[in-house]
């Protein structure tokens, strides 16, 4: 979307997904989007209309398993974007957007199956 008004559809390389994936726009323009391939494996995307391909996935993330869907949001505190999973052990794990790639996962505290995540405007 820019100026409000949405793009035509643009492909994503190499994405798929079996279930609901995770997407949240990002400070000035683009957006971010999360996922969970069929084989389990987390997945994010950065869409930059000045960039071509638009999408691309960004470094710092090696092959997580993760046990469900991802949850991303706009960042906060000098990063562009937050991204919270849960891993093959159950535990949550953080993630942020940082000039253009993930920093190391991050232990949050606590375990379960399923998270949300979002910031303030």
């Amino acid at each position: 979307m820019e100026g409000g008004v949405w793009s035509g559809a643009t492909a994503i390389p190499n994405a798929a997904a079996d279930e609901i994936v995770s997407l949240a726009a990002l400070p000035g323009s683009g957006a971010v989007l999360a996922w969970r391939s069929s084989d389990s494996i987390l997945h994010t995307a950065v869409y930059d209309p000045g960039e071509v391909p638009p999408w691309s996935e960004p470094t710092g993330l090696s092959a997580i398993t993760i046990v469900g869907p991802p949850a991303v949001a706009s960042g906060a505190l000098g990063a562009r974007a937050e991204l919270m999973f849960v891993d093959s052990t159950y535990i949550v794990q953080s993630s942020r957007l940082v000039d253009g790639a993930w920093t190391a996962p991050a232990f949050t505290g606590t375990s379960g199956e399923r998270i949300a995540i979002a910031t303030g405007p």
